[in-house]
């Protein structure tokens, strides 16, 4: 009946008006105002949004921090610096800040392994960061930052940054339904896109993302390096000598729509080098990844 009147008429202008509507009298309107407003859809947002208190709503955070270090000395250790032993201590060192409410969330993690060296607070060899809103109407999510994807059940992008299938393809028969979620692991640093990603819609959803981060990886010859690695290791003057050599970008998204007897999707993305990459020689490097650039389309489906 609201609804009705507010067509057949004009809209609201105060929440007293709501007697003029068949049904409703002075007591049900009175019950009903604590939870009413008037204005057009873009004022009500505009209000909700500027309001403090819709952003830490159900606030919750959470500190954690751990500290383990191996028993005994190994040589590497023991190794001086300048003859190629480890620069820094057998500490492993980890420590995660993270804040969510009902449409709010961010995130630092940061992580030293046994053997890399830490030179001052922030000097983390391996850390994530990224803050994203989300539940919002028809914006899903929106992250900046570290985020990870979930396309195509998981076989043209599996989780974090992996770009193809994982090697486990069987144990889980349906993958998550959430292609977007802002990343929280520092432990594999190199599995994290960094940049903006969105999803937006309900029924058809929308998602892309656009990254440029930095990798790790062995070189071969001149320009010549190796697939960028997903657990870098930076304990030795040789390996922090390539920390971060190569630059990766990447851009792409996933279209999907929900029917009444499931998902349909489809997904793309393209990924660009700035050094090439050679595959190695042996018989299992045969289908690897070579040359400096590469892409991928995909259709799916879920019933």
């Amino acid at each position: 009946a609201i609804v009705e009147h507010r067509t057949q008429n004009k809209p609201f202008g105060s929440a007293m008006e709501l007697t003029a509507v068949r049904g409703i009298g002075p007591v049900t309107r009175d019950r009903f105002l604590p939870y009413l407003s008037t204005g057009s859809a873009a004022e009500l947002r505009r209000d909700l949004y500027l309001n403090p208190k819709a952003w830490i709503h159900n606030s919750r955070g959470e500190v954690y921090s751990r500290f383990r270090r191996i028993v005994g000395t190994p040589d590497g250790y023991t190794t001086p610096a300048d003859e190629g032993g480890y620069m820094g201590s057998p500490v492993n060192y980890y420590q995660r800040i993270y804040y969510r409410s009902d449409h709010l969330t961010m995130n630092l993690s940061q992580m030293k392994r046994p053997g890399e060296p830490l030179k001052g607070p922030a000097a983390f060899d391996h850390q994530t960061m990224h803050a994203s809103i989300g539940d919002l109407g028809r914006l899903q999510r929106l992250v900046v930052g570290d985020y990870s994807l979930r396309f195509g059940q998981g076989l043209i992008m599996g989780s974090g940054s992996v770009m193809g299938k994982a090697a486990d393809v069987i144990r889980n028969g349906v993958r998550s339904n959430s292609p977007l979620r802002g990343y929280t692991s520092s432990s594999r640093t190199n599995n994290a896109f960094r940049g903006i990603a969105a999803s937006w819609g309900r029924g058809l959803e929308v998602t892309t993302f656009f990254s440029s981060r930095r990798r790790t990886a062995t070189e071969v010859e001149g320009d010549t390096i190796r697939y960028p690695s997903a657990y870098p290791q930076m304990r030795t003057a040789g390996e922090r000598e390539r920390m971060f050599n190569t630059k990766e970008t990447t851009v792409g998204g996933r279209v999907s729509l929900e029917l009444a007897g499931g998902v349909v999707g489809a997904n793309g993305w393209y990924n660009q080098l700035d050094r090439p990459v050679q595959r190695g020689s042996q018989r299992w490097h045969s289908h690897d990844f070579e040359g400096t650039h590469a892409s991928a389309l995909s259709l799916d489906y879920r019933f």
